[in-house]
């Protein structure tokens, strides 16, 4: 829920024109281009983030052993499980999965390094 609020913010915070933050500096507008590529490269992760959990559960043959109840200690057994299938006894398939990710953040790496946003 959190980051679905940060999201927000970073979009509230890209909206801002620079007509609007001319009393500011310069420095506010290349502050605001640097988090709407932010913003960008988030969202993009929340859109892609549960297909690709679905991919994985497929890619692991992960089936978990559903019981009655919905106690949190359930869970947290339920992931665990699932992680510790997918780190040790299907690796390519959690590779596979951060190379999905890395080059869907490629172009917003790209925009990062062109604005030099994390340079003083």
């Amino acid at each position: 829920m959190h980051l679905i609020k940060v999201t927000l913010l970073l979009s509230l915070l890209a909206l801002c024109h620079k007509s609007q933050v001319q009393a500011f500096s310069k420095d506010f507008d290349k502050y605001l281009q640097c988090f709407e590529v932010i913003n960008d490269g988030v969202s993009l992760l929340i859109e892609n983030t549960i297909p690709a959990i679905k991919i994985l559960v497929l890619c692991i043959d992960y089936q978990p052993q559903l019981e009655k109840g919905n106690s949190f200690l359930k869970y947290i057994r339920i992931v665990h499980q699932f992680a510790k299938k997918a780190i040790y006894h299907k690796p390519d398939c959690l590779i596979q999965m951060f190379s999905a990710a890395v080059t869907l953040l490629k172009p917003q790496e790209r925009k990062l390094d062109s604005l030099n946003c994390f340079e003083e």
